[in-house]
């Protein structure tokens, strides 16, 4: 189970992250539009502001007529394709802000504390967001960023919980297989709430 899980997280982590999409407007004047849908949104470098669409002023023949509106399709088509690959790698890179290098830096821990006293409602709950919260703490030795969080993190994360000793208490008990699937839940949860 708990390996299912922390797949389940990897998985998210890698999928959720970001895409360029090369779309099709259809316009009334007869012709077709380029665009690319950026996901998450970009930050635009010129207007400062998020956008999830770029207009190329790229257009096609929506019905061509003749060799020479064929051709011209064609090679618009290729320089979409093209402009939307660059601008996959540089949202991979980070160019467009859509991965703030300020949220990076910020931290995961509080973050974390915040939204296990959100829970306080529900003794339950809260018991076991402030036991994943502990177990967190200890790992990370009371320090962890946004942006420490990755693949291999949640492996460590993950083989931690599974040797790991009871927190806040004078046995030297190891926690339950159910007690550690439970706390990388909330952990997994709270880097989904996180992104």
């Amino acid at each position: 189970m708990l390996l299912f899980q922390e797949n389940k997280l990897i998985l998210f982590l890698k999928t959720k992250g970001m895409g360029v999409t090369l779309r099709q407007k259809k316009l009334k004047n007869g012709k077709i539009s380029l665009y690319l849908d950026y996901y998450p949104a970009i930050v635009n470098p010129v207007t400062g502001k998020k956008s999830r669409r770029e207009f190329l002023k790229l257009y096609l023949y929506d019905k061509p007529k003749g060799e020479l509106e064929k051709r011209h399709n064609k090679e618009t088509k290729t320089l979409a394709n093209k402009i939307s690959g660059e601008r996959g790698l540089q949202v991979q890179n980070e160019e467009f802000g859509v991965f703030n290098k300020v949220h990076k830096a910020k931290d995961f821990l509080q973050y974390f504390k915040d939204l296990t006293q959100e829970r306080c409602a529900s003794l339950g709950s809260y018991g076991n967001w402030l036991s994943a919260y502990n177990h967190l703490e200890n790992f990370t030795n009371g320090e962890c960023k946004m942006g420490d969080i990755d693949e291999r993190f949640c492996n460590d994360f993950k083989k931690y919980l599974l040797n790991a000793k009871k927190v806040n208490t004078k046995t030297n008990q190891k926690i339950s297989n159910n007690a550690a699937v439970r706390y990388y839940i909330k952990f997994g949860s709270a880097v989904k709430q996180a992104f």
